[in-house]
């Protein structure tokens, strides 16, 4: 009889220790807003007072123009709502707003099948910048050109995001 006491009273306290430790850590999980433990660890050097800003601001660089890389890519959301208009319409879209209304300019006879995004912060890149669109494309000759001006928000320069 004892056995079984004791056995149930382990199997009483390892469940309220992971019952204990579940709470702590989803509070923790909640309001963590500091930095990594590691961050607060690291001494202080040189005065400076987060010696890893310089590797949160470079993910962070490195973020956004994969996230750019991944709207207007082969496969990326707005070069799929660009394919989806051309097979539903027939034609490639003027301009990168005919995605998200009835365009204005819809040639007679022809009914617009969209919405084709969903919203237009789709059309807006990681900077702030809406993405740039042509069409007849000037690179993509049987197609459309689509970009991002980058992280310099400035056409025409090396850090362009491009589909060509």
């Amino acid at each position: 009889m004892a056995i079984r006491h004791r056995t149930t009273f382990y199997l009483l306290l390892t469940f309220g220790g992971m019952l204990m430790f579940s709470v702590v850590a989803a509070l923790w999980l909640a309001g963590n807003s500091r930095p990594p433990l590691t961050a607060a660890a690291v001494p202080q050097l040189a005065g400076d007072p987060n010696p890893l800003k310089d590797v949160y601001a470079r993910q962070d660089r490195e973020f956004q123009v994969w996230r750019a890389r991944h709207c207007i890519g082969h496969e990326g959301i707005i070069s799929l709502a660009v394919e989806r208009f051309r097979l539903r319409q027939g034609r490639f879209p003027n301009h990168l707003n005919d995605l998200l209304a009835e365009p204005a300019d819809l040639p007679p006879g022809e009914t617009w099948a969209g919405p084709f995004l969903n919203h237009e912060e789709l059309l807006v890149d990681p900077w702030g910048n809406r993405y740039e669109y042509r069409n007849p494309g000037s690179h993509n000759n049987s197609s459309y050109d689509l970009w991002s001006t980058g992280p310099d928000r400035t056409d025409q320069t090396t850090d362009d995001i491009t589909n060509w």
